[in-house]
């Protein structure tokens, strides 16, 4: 087969015997081994990005600890593409069986609302100021569990017009960020949690759910193509497609900001409201909320990501890496809460810091990091493994979002 080298390798890592396979005669869907391995890029680029700020920003790192972050949010953007895609996918493959795969989706979205959010909460309490602070934190997790709630209800929706109207829907949440005034507490945080935060908020971190929920159900369009046979021309072209639609997006971002800094030095009075608003929506490192330039920017970096992973499966390159990304993607939701202890509590707490020791010390934390994910992945107890929760093992395989 084309893609045996590496195959073996993703099984050698990810399957402890070959008995246990035999002894598993559910029926699975096949799953697309460069999403995997996206998926867990996305993890190391959240794990750098955390590093730099709790590790390499307090050891004097000034540049780095800055410079990380920024190349880190385009992870954010990669799992919402990632999940979006693989809800299409999943539709696109099993029309006649959705209805249980929504289901299922709904319990894994259920779970990181209540047990997911406390686990990372308890991560970040050793940096909260007070206990009335852990109510106001929304994770990226809780984002994508609404997604997973909804998106899957729109792909009755032609997929031209799903687009438009992902794109209406940023649009709108653009323009009540800046032009409402909610008046009363709970208006307050209905528009901090659906539209973002302009200046003093209700919450103290949180990424809000229209925006996000906009790139979702936008990709759950490419979920079909990846249905697509996995054959080497097949490949390619979702390779061309990704990366033809990366550029397209981050070229998109390039003239938004053009656009706008452009009014803001030639037909905008400086020092007012509407320059400072056009200077936040051009502006890339505007996150929270995601202003179209950063959106589109590392959406657009996003799926160039995804198209060069694809294109490194196919050619089998880097095979072995590839495998050790795809048993991080795999088990993606409990790698994303282990990063938090490893990296806001543990490595703050036993480890010096020191600038020159920083390479090392993250690599060493991936390394325990991929051994927790692979032992997690071959994992038997029944105490252990979350179908006490979402359900007894699906005939149709749900991907780690």
């Amino acid at each position: 087969m084309i893609y045996a080298p590496i195959t073996d390798r993703i099984n050698f890592i990810s399957r402890p015997s070959a008995r246990r396979d035999q002894a598993v005669r559910v029926p699975r869907a096949k799953r697309v081994p460069a999403i995997d391995a996206a998926r867990g890029a996305a993890m190391v680029l959240v794990c750098l990005a955390h590093f730099a700020s709790k590790y390499i920003l307090p050891a004097g790192g000034d540049a780095p600890g800055t410079w990380l972050p920024f190349v880190g949010h385009i992870a954010s953007p990669m799992f919402f593409v990632i999940s979006g895609s693989m809800v299409g996918y999943l539709f696109a493959t099993h029309p006649e069986t959705f209805g249980r795969v929504r289901a299922t989706l709904a319990k894994r979205a259920v779970f990181f609302l209540t047990a997911g959010h406390l686990l990372i909460l308890g991560a970040h309490a050793r940096s909260l100021n007070d206990l009335t602070g852990s109510a106001r934190m929304l994770f990226v997790t809780d984002t994508i569990a609404l997604a997973l709630l909804l998106s899957p209800r729109l792909l009755r929706i032609p997929p031209r017009v799903r687009l438009a109207g992902a794109v209406a829907v940023y649009a709108a949440s653009c323009a009540l960020v800046y032009l409402s005034e909610p008046h009363g507490l709970a208006w307050r945080i209905v528009k901090d949690t659906f539209v973002g935060i302009d200046g003093d908020g209700f919450w103290e971190y949180n990424v809000p759910v229209l925006p996000w929920l906009a790139v979702h159900a936008a990709a759950t369009v490419l979920g079909p193509r990846l249905a697509e046979p996995l054959s080497r021309t097949g490949r390619m072209r979702i390779e061309q497609l990704l990366a033809s639609v990366g550029c397209a997006v981050v070229a998109m971002g390039a003239v938004v900001r053009l656009f706008c800094l452009f009014l803001v030095d030639h037909v905008m009075a400086p020092g007012g409201r509407a320059a400072f608003v056009a200077r936040q929506l051009a502006s890339p490192w505007q996150r929270v909320p995601p202003s179209p330039v950063h959106l589109l920017l590392f959406s657009g970096l996003a799926l160039l990501g995804i198209s060069v992973v694809f294109a490194l499966e196919r050619r089998g390159v880097l095979a072995s890496l590839l495998a050790w990304l795809t048993v991080l993607g795999k088990t993606s939701a409990f790698v994303f809460i282990l990063q938090f202890y490893v990296f806001y509590v543990i490595v703050p707490a036993l480890v010096p810091l020191s600038l020159t020791m920083a390479p090392f010390v993250f690599f060493a934390a991936m390394l325990a990091i991929g051994e927790a994910a692979r032992i997690w992945l071959h994992r038997r107890s029944k105490f252990t493994r979350p179908s006490w929760f979402i359900g007894a093992t699906p005939v149709i395989p749900v991907p780690e979002t």
